[in-house]
């Protein structure tokens, strides 16, 4: 279970009242909407988003960082993770088509997301679910995270 939309609320208050910036790691549209709504600063991974959340993103000033490389270095690995890898990759366009803020980070070190290389399977991920526009979109988003934090 997430915490309490309030306790994520206090939690933010609180960093930001001492200066500091706020990354949510969070999965699942209740825990990422709550962060959302309490003004976080950057959402990590943010998988199984609804569109409306998807909307609340695009109009909030948070990033997302989508980490797609931890669910497209499992293909291949038999766990089925290609419809997963394939929802995730809408939410993205949808999201960074309304005008959300991506960046690309890599949860280096998860299971198959070697420190080295995690970063460019990331990149290449992004690039290939943004198309044309990715190099924009990821600069801006990526320019916002250095800010930030």
């Amino acid at each position: 279970e997430p915490l309490a939309p309030g306790e994520i609320a206090d939690m933010i208050a609180g960093a930001h009242d001492e200066g500091f910036s706020v990354m949510a790691h969070a999965n699942g549209d209740s825990a990422v909407r709550a962060a959302l709504a309490a003004g976080v600063d950057s959402i990590e991974h943010g998988a199984y988003l609804s569109p409306e959340t998807r909307s609340q993103l695009a109009e909030s000033h948070a990033v997302w960082v989508p980490t797609l490389v931890t669910i497209g270095n499992l293909i291949g690995d038999g766990r089925g993770v290609r419809p997963l890898l394939a929802f995730q990759q809408r939410s993205v366009r949808d999201a960074a088509a309304q005008g959300a803020r991506i960046a690309c980070g890599s949860d280096a070190g998860a299971y198959r997301v070697l420190h080295a290389q995690g970063g460019l399977d990331e990149q290449a991920l992004l690039r290939r679910t943004l198309g044309p526009t990715a190099d924009q979109i990821l600069t801006q988003g990526n320019t916002e995270i250095q800010k930030r934090f």
